[in-house]
């Protein structure tokens, strides 16, 4: 029985660190949506609240890894939906922190 705690105890360890990785990889992800929505937000500042406030965000969703980014403004959703999209950025923001955070856990269990 012994090598059977041992095996138990190393796969809860390794569970643990992959949970860990991967929240790690998501939290990364939303930083990186968030300083590319940022930096290409494509109106111009007037209080700077609108680019200031964007917020990524990284959490547990039962057991998916979610990457959030959003607008904390109260114009945000405007900026997002207004003007046939023109000042759009979130889904332009996330698309490729999305695919560079899905390319590293890929390569984490590779």
């Amino acid at each position: 029985m012994a090598g059977h705690e041992e095996v138990n105890r190393n796969l809860e360890r390794w569970l643990k660190q992959a949970k860990d990785a991967t929240m790690e990889i998501a939290e990364y992800g939303a930083t990186e949506a968030e300083n590319t929505a940022k930096a290409k937000g494509r109106w111009t500042d007037q209080t700077s609240q609108a680019r200031n406030e964007l917020q990524g965000d990284a959490r547990w969703d039962g057991e998916d890894a979610v990457i959030t980014l959003y607008h904390g403004a109260e114009h945000g959703l405007f900026l997002e939906l207004a003007h046939g999209r023109k000042y759009a950025v979130i889904e332009e923001a996330l698309r490729p922190a999305f695919i560079h955070a899905h390319r590293l856990w890929k390569r984490m269990f590779s």
